[in-house]
């Protein structure tokens, strides 16, 4: 399954830097390799990464139906250091619509790739950047969920709803940066709006009535931590005090997953998913204490097993 380490970490910067109106350049540095995001006012105008694979400008530019044959004929022709796609522009051969929908994609192409990172560091230097012969200034929200939007490209409702399992999930502040700075379809809108108060899957479903396109959207904000479950009530924190307290006291596997004695299998899957939704870590990684969150994780780990204790009993 694939993985972005350093998606969120990029979410967080950009939109940092969006809100600050910055400018200068964004280093991103990881064992795969370096890469320069260079921003003017907060805007995202180019990313310099030599060892980032990404669709040329020349190659982009035919598929959007300029004339192969024109691209070849100033290829040949053009001087030396000049890049294919600079020659082809500097030819008049592509219109300024072309030419920036090829650029988004090259920018996209770019972020994907960094996300994909393990153990990015990020440092951000204030500067000038110099003028670049094509730019293309991008809002963070439209590149990154771009991004994650064309590498999920192939995702569906059901393959959505796998990946990201179960419980409620809501916007987050980043979120609403993320979808406030980016061009939405209407069953996107429709997702988005239901999504800003906390909502089950089946709920989001509903209001984008099963479109694959708006769980791409709701995939890749929880990739980028733009969505992410409700921060626990009182409930759900005194629920999980009492399961560490079972625990401390070795408490059988039924009692843990609220079963009485000799429960059925089906019951015993219907508890541990009950549980597990509600206590999951993922619901205490946002926001709240670190003790909390290893709690949470001890919890998890306890009705896992109690649920496979049960299981292989039967």
């Amino acid at each position: 399954m694939t993985v972005w380490p350093a998606a969120a970490a990029l979410a967080r910067a950009l939109t940092m830097l969006e809100r600050a109106g910055a400018s200068g350049e964004l280093e991103a540095s990881a064992r795969e390799g370096r890469a320069k995001i260079v921003i003017r006012e907060g805007r995202v105008i180019a990313i310099d990464a030599p060892s980032v694979a990404a669709p040329r400008l020349g190659h982009l530019l035919v598929g959007s139906g300029v004339d192969a044959a024109a691209v070849e004929r100033a290829a040949a022709t053009r001087e030396s250091g000049v890049r294919v796609g600079d020659a082809v522009v500097r030819a008049g051969l592509a219109g300024q619509g072309a030419i920036s929908h090829a650029l988004r994609v090259q920018l996209r192409a770019r972020v994907r790739s960094i996300a994909g990172w393990d153990g990015v560091e990020l440092r951000f230097e204030r500067c000038a950047p110099r003028p670049r012969a094509h730019e293309e200034p991008s809002r963070a929200g439209e590149l990154l969920l771009g991004a994650m939007r064309d590498a999920l490209s192939g995702a569906t409702v059901p393959s959505v709803r796998d990946r990201i399992g179960e419980g409620s999930l809501v916007l987050t502040p980043l979120g609403e940066a993320l979808v406030g700075g980016a061009p939405l379809w209407p069953d996107e809108q429709a997702l988005a709006a239901v999504l800003r108060r906390p909502s089950t899957l089946d709920a989001l479903e509903r209001a984008c009535r099963g479109s694959d396109r708006a769980f791409r959207l709701l995939l890749a904000l929880r990739v980028l931590e733009g969505a992410a479950p409700p921060p626990p009530g009182r409930a759900t924190l005194s629920l999980l005090a009492r399961k560490a307290r079972e625990i401390r006291r070795a408490t059988s596997a039924e009692a843990l997953l609220d079963l009485p004695r000799g429960a059925r299998p089906d019951e015993a899957r219907a508890a541990w998913r009950k549980l597990a939704a509600t206590l999951h870590p993922d619901r205490f990684a946002h926001g709240v204490p670190a003790p909390l969150l290893r709690v949470s994780t001890e919890v998890a780990c306890a009705i896992n097993g109690a649920a496979r204790e049960l299981r292989a009993a039967r």
